[in-house]
């Protein structure tokens, strides 16, 4: 992290912490914190560069007005933040902290007016199909300017990827609420490629989505399919094949396919 993306994201936090985690594959981990200043960069980089993860978060009395959305993939980005991650120059929506964590990998933090509650948040979080395990308090981000050093996401150079700032806007927005209903401002969005360069859709496509809950894996291939093109017939067919292998428990096949995926268009239309 140099001192410009250091003023960035002072400048959206309004004051931020760095939290240093040794966390080794076999054995307990431990996480210590230090002050987020100019002062303390050298430190975090000699830690990092011993392999100890740099994460950052909002100070303790700042941190009701901001969410994080964790382990996101181009198309969330796009869904939920309104930013094209494969389409640049690119604009999100207000408020926005976009981190690329890894390649392909995003984490956004939110900046909110009014404070949310941990309840509020963990809606959201639902909403848009957030880490599910992850509780709202207390969050930590990794901080961009820093390695990943995750054994998993070594690179194939024998280096590990660097967390990188892919767009900061301190606008922020209203509330929780304004998250889930209130009219966005208009966002760039790639072109649908043509439909014959479109695959079939795969139950190995919705796997991806799949972290426990059906019904919400459901929700986002939906709405995954649909921004990349697919028409809402080719949506329907497609989850109606895949619940007839991995079972409907107990809901009704027609009524069910119908409103996952009228949901999951009326989502797009506000938007």
């Amino acid at each position: 992290m140099n001192p410009r993306i250091f003023a960035l994201i002072n400048n959206f936090f309004g004051g931020f912490e760095f939290g240093i985690a040794d966390l080794p594959a076999n054995g307990p981990g431990r996480v210590w914190t230090r002050p987020a200043t100019v002062a303390t960069l050298p430190y975090a980089r000699a830690m990092n560069a011993e392999l100890m993860h740099i994460f950052n978060r909002p100070l303790f009395e700042f941190e009701p007005h901001f969410v994080l959305h964790d382990d996101a993939d181009a198309d969330a980005v796009l869904l939920h933040h309104g930013f094209d991650v494969r389409r640049r120059p690119a604009r999100a929506w207000p408020g926005r902290l976009i981190v690329e964590s890894s390649p392909g990998c995003y984490q956004i933090w939110v900046r909110l007016v009014s404070p949310a509650t941990p309840e509020e948040k963990k809606r959201w979080l639902d909403f848009v199909g957030s880490d599910p395990g992850a509780a709202p308090l207390h969050r930590w981000g990794r901080a961009p300017g820093f390695r990943n050093v995750k054994p998993e996401r070594r690179l194939p150079d024998g280096t590990f990827p660097l967390a990188r700032l892919i767009w900061v806007n301190a606008t922020p927005m209203e509330s929780i609420e304004a998250l889930l209903a209130a009219p966005r401002p208009a966002a760039p969005r790639r072109a649908a490629p043509p439909r014959r360069q479109l695959p079939e859709p795969s139950l190995e496509d919705r796997a991806r989505f799949d972290k426990g809950d059906d019904s919400r894996a459901d929700m986002s291939w939906c709405l995954s399919l649909l921004v990349r093109g697919y028409d809402a017939a080719t949506v329907r067919a497609a989850l109606q094949q895949a619940r007839s292998v991995i079972g409907w428990h107990h809901h009704t096949p027609d009524d069910y396919v119908e409103r996952t995926v009228s949901n999951a268009v009326a989502y797009l239309r506000r938007k």
